[in-house]
């Protein structure tokens, strides 16, 4: 634990299969990526693309 002001913060490392959520993002990325309807299914919760 570490003291930042007032409140203590805790890290906690999880493994990828405990963090169910890390799937969503990747997920919306590879139906983007797959493009056509896939890309049109997923288009609405993607906010602004960033090619890499």
């Amino acid at each position: 634990m570490r003291k930042f002001g007032a409140t203590e913060l805790e890290y906690v490392f999880l493994r990828a299969h405990e963090e169910c959520l890390l799937d969503v993002p990747v997920a919306v990325a590879l139906l983007w990526a797959k493009g056509g309807s896939w890309r049109s299914a997923v288009e609405s919760t993607v906010d602004q693309p960033h090619r890499l």
